[in-house]
């Protein structure tokens, strides 16, 4: 779940508590199933606060660092070893792509594959920066952040960011150096790719069993969120908010260029044909330079090598396709549904972007006020 888009949902005071209560979180590293339905609870229950004209502190309490410890008490041993689990997870998977890069990268990528050896220093290093942050950022980050009076989630995130950036500075000179007196960490490339396929295989089927089992079904927790109204229009209201903003810069750039609001209008009504063209244009494209691509490689490559290739690049190109055409989707959507609020209020479009930004701004302004106390 994307904790910034449920906070959108709130203001003020209940803004705040759940933004402390999630940057926490982070820097706990509490992550997984469970952390998605408390965190979602938590939001439910300051909304309903909101609403209701029922203060924060009613339910925080006097100590944030005594709820804090409180909310999160039931995150034990089986949830790290499941975060454990699916960290490792993450970490086959991006073992095993680098490794099929390695192997098409090779003069003779059956040769490669069958008699080769993979040198998996990089992401082992990787992975030990990764855990020694995670170490770092539960441990001494977020107990001051939890005792800290002040919600300074951005300054507690520029922090994290500076410190994984010296880790992962250190990690590669420490990489280039020992090198060499790495060599010893080379394994078979085959057996690599089959124990890394393999745990991927376990994993997501030992996941899949467990959520039908806890929740009924077999798709995530955040997925079943996003599925109810109220939660999609947050995420909504937000991109909403973010074209306006796009438009309202757009708009006075042709102002300077002496455009009038009625050609700021047809221009926006123009942008949904020209998502739609550029749509088209885009997969025609990719479609192209992959057949091209897997062409090349079966004219200069034996049957097998050019299969195994076209199947792992048709997927990922297909992934690819997938993500761009569902942004493309969504914000031809967005801008569909702001047209039409402009037309079902009767005001021109540069109005309804005024009042909705101003109303926005006076909430981030009263949000401001309410940190800073």
């Amino acid at each position: 779940m994307n904790f910034h888009s449920l906070e959108k949902g709130l203001t003020g005071e209940y803004k705040e508590a759940y933004k402390k209560v999630s940057t926490y979180a982070a820097m706990k590293n509490y992550s997984g199933d469970s952390i998605e339905e408390q965190m979602t609870e938590l939001y439910d229950i300051l909304l309903t606060a909101e609403k209701n004209g029922k203060p924060v502190q009613s339910i925080i309490g006097k100590d944030t660092e005594s709820f804090l410890h409180s909310f999160f008490s039931e995150y034990g041993a089986k949830e790290r070893v499941m975060n454990y689990l699916t960290i490792l997870y993450r970490l086959a998977v991006l073992m095993l792509i680098f490794a099929a890069f390695d192997v098409f990268a090779a003069d003779s990528p059956k040769e490669m594959l069958l008699h080769g050896s993979i040198a998996p220093q990089n992401i082992i290093g990787g992975f030990l920066t990764g855990f020694a942050f995670t170490i770092l950022t539960s441990t001494v980050f977020a107990p001051r952040a939890a005792k800290s009076r002040k919600n300074d989630s951005n300054m507690w995130l520029g922090l994290t960011v500076v410190v994984f950036g010296v880790l992962l500075v250190a990690e590669v000179l420490l990489m280039k150096h020992y090198k060499d007196k790495l060599g010893f960490l080379s394994v078979s490339c085959l057996p690599y790719m089959i124990c890394c396929a393999a745990y991927i295989t376990v994993f997501l089927v030992c996941r899949a069993v467990y959520r039908y089992w806890t929740y009924g079904t077999v798709r995530n927790v955040t997925k079943q969120l996003y599925s109810d109204a109220h939660y999609k229009s947050i995420d909504d209201a937000e991109l909403k908010y973010m074209t306006m903003k796009r438009w309202q810069k757009t708009f006075d750039k042709m102002l300077r260029n002496g455009k009038t609001e009625e050609d700021f209008e047809k221009a926006v009504r123009n942008e949904i044909k020209n998502q739609k063209t550029g749509n088209v244009i885009f997969v025609v494209t990719t479609v192209s330079l992959t057949l091209i691509s897997i062409i090349k490689v079966a004219m200069e490559s034996a049957m097998p090598d050019t299969i195994l290739y076209a199947v792992i690049i048709t997927v990922i190109e297909g992934l690819l396709i997938r993500f761009f055409l569902r942004t493309f989707k969504s914000g031809e959507k967005t801008t569909r549904e702001i047209i039409d609020e402009c037309e079902s209020e009767g005001v021109s479009m540069l109005q309804f972007i005024k009042n909705k930004l101003d109303t926005t701004r006076e909430s981030e302004e009263t949000d401001a006020e309410h940190a800073a106390i």
